[in-house]
């Protein structure tokens, strides 16, 4: 059985997608651009009016830190010398400048301590000339690899990834205060792993 939003009859709007060995269809919803004035909560019940007890909802991580005040001021992270050392040496691959931002580096470097930030640099550098790329980012963990913002329009901020426990705990949260059906610590799961390409939209699975 499915269910088409009463907003919405085409259902070429659905697109299929595979998680975890699970099949979903999901419906990109569009918001308003949101900001750190905004509530999350209320953001949800604006954007969610069609939506049907036991939908399952997927929020952008990104969005979640931007709304629940856990983005990190970028003037409160002055970068050391080690981090503007590593910052130089990062090979962006994409648009994106990832740790070429001294304090972002910084961050990271704080959160993982300077020995493992050291043997994830040595890592790299004994890898890199063997084409190998990204040692750095798998030997310092989830902070290297998600940690976002330093640049437009989060140029001021940075977007730290939340703790699974963390995550998870919010997830529940929401699932009492919008009351829209169930929010799952695996939809939560789902969502770590698609953010990136989910910012300011959000994602539900349509009942089957």
């Amino acid at each position: 059985m499915t269910a088409v939003l009463p907003t919405q009859k085409s259902a070429t709007a659905w697109s299929r997608m595979e998680a975890g060995g699970v099949e979903y269809l999901r419906l990109p919803l569009h918001t308003r651009w949101l900001s750190e004035g905004d509530e999350l909560v209320l953001s949800l019940k604006q954007s969610l009016r069609a939506a049907r007890v036991g939908d399952t909802v997927a929020i952008s991580e990104k969005v979640v830190i931007l709304l629940t005040g856990r983005a990190v001021d970028i003037d409160t992270v002055q970068p050391g010398r080690m981090a503007r050392f590593l910052a130089r040496h990062v090979q962006p691959r994409t648009d994106s400048r990832g740790l070429a931002v001294p304090e972002k580096m910084e961050y990271v470097i704080r959160s993982i301590g300077r020995p493992r930030a050291i043997a994830a640099a040595l890592g790299c550098a004994i890898t890199r000339p063997l084409g190998v790329h990204g040692a750095f980012y798998r030997l310092a963990g989830s902070i290297a690899r998600d940690i976002d913002g330093g640049r437009p329009p989060y140029e001021q901020i940075l977007l730290p990834p939340l703790d699974p426990a963390v995550a998870h705990r919010i997830c529940a949260d929401l699932e009492r205060a919008v009351g829209i059906g169930s929010v799952s610590s695996t939809s939560m799961t789902t969502v770590d792993r698609f953010a990136p390409c989910l910012q300011n939209r959000f994602r539900r699975r349509r009942s089957q």
